[in-house]
């Protein structure tokens, strides 16, 4: 391995010691799943891992804590992988700079079905995907 490739990959420590010393979200989040809770979860962007659609997105709206990592380049270490995450996510088969964007994609699209969010309670229900369906065209009338 060459010193460019092991830049490109995030440490597990520098990944973990940020999460664990700096974020409470993440302390809360270890603390719940050692008292057996499912209420937190945390989830890696890879572009190889599940893709994410209206229906996985519908059961995070119930996960209390949703905890997005985002790697650049390469990726995170694999350790930190195997240790903390419970689930990795994709948004698609392309290659984008790291996992921010994906991270910001979940967050509109399940800000979007909370109670409240939108105008109407019904509108994030008729929404394209929510049936597997997409929406019929739509026209502008004067």
């Amino acid at each position: 391995m060459t010193n460019t490739e092991q830049l490109m990959i995030v440490p597990t420590e520098a990944v973990r010691d940020g999460n664990e010393n700096t974020s409470p979200c993440m302390m809360q989040s270890k603390s719940a799943k050692q008292a057996g809770s499912d209420t937190a979860k945390v989830v890696l962007f890879e572009p190889t891992s599940k893709p994410i659609s209206q229906a996985l997105l519908s059961e995070a709206c119930d996960i209390s804590q949703l905890i997005l990592v985002a790697g650049r380049y390469e990726g995170v270490d694999e350790r930190f992988v195997e240790m903390d995450c419970d689930d990795e996510w994709s948004v698609g088969d392309y290659v984008i700079s790291g996992g921010e964007l994906a991270a910001l994609v979940v967050i509109d699209a399940i800000t979007r079905l909370l109670p409240g969010v939108l105008g109407h309670e019904e509108s994030a229900r008729q929404d394209s995907h929510m049936n597997g369906l997409l929406d019929y065209p739509h026209f502008y009338q004067a």
